[in-house]
């Protein structure tokens, strides 16, 4: 049985799903309804079904791995409200194998700086525990809060990369995060 993931920021308790996962799946149905949210990444809008299987598929993904792979549920401290997720996932990108930053948060929640401290707390994670020498993120060349915010982490920017999510096939940006990185 695979460990249970937990860390503690200033506002946010970043977890894996409760059992039954019934609060992450409204929490992710209503995200990637959102098109303006899935607008930022380049995605689709999806219904509640699709969302569903979207969740079904990464989980069984990451229930092979390791406790630290896979979404992560970030709600807040105060009021146990789901804000968002963040993930740490084994990819392949164009033949390169790689461990991928992910973060996602609620547009309600926008400018708060909790993309920031949940993303921290997880690159800090990755390379202080796990002893990764880098960490690679994809990001939608429309989303500007989120290349700003791998920048701020200490991202640099590399190339391009072939990506298909929820939508068409396309060129999507590439981000390396190394160890040695400031914050």
């Amino acid at each position: 049985m695979k460990a249970e993931f937990s860390l503690e920021t200033e506002r946010l308790q970043i977890r894996d799903c409760d059992e039954g996962g019934v609060r992450e799946l409204d929490f992710l149905a209503d995200v990637f309804g959102d098109a303006v949210f899935q607008a930022r990444t380049g995605d689709l809008p999806v219904d509640r079904m699709r969302a569903s299987e979207v969740v079904r598929a990464i989980a069984a993904d990451a229930l092979v791995q390791e406790s630290w792979c896979g979404p992560k549920f970030a709600e807040l401290r105060s009021s146990r409200t789901i804000v968002g997720w963040f993930t740490l996932q084994h990819c392949s990108l164009d033949g390169r194998d790689d461990v991928e930053l992910g973060w996602a948060i609620g547009r309600k929640y926008w400018r708060r700086g909790l993309a920031y401290e949940g993303a921290l707390a997880m690159r800090d994670f990755a390379f202080s525990v796990l002893r990764l020498d880098s960490l690679c993120a994809t990001i939608d060349a429309s989303n500007h809060a989120s290349i700003a915010l791998a920048h701020k982490l200490g991202a640099s920017y590399v190339g391009e990369v072939d990506y298909r999510g929820t939508g068409r096939p396309r060129r999507i940006g590439y981000y390396r995060f190394a160890a040695a990185d400031p914050e």
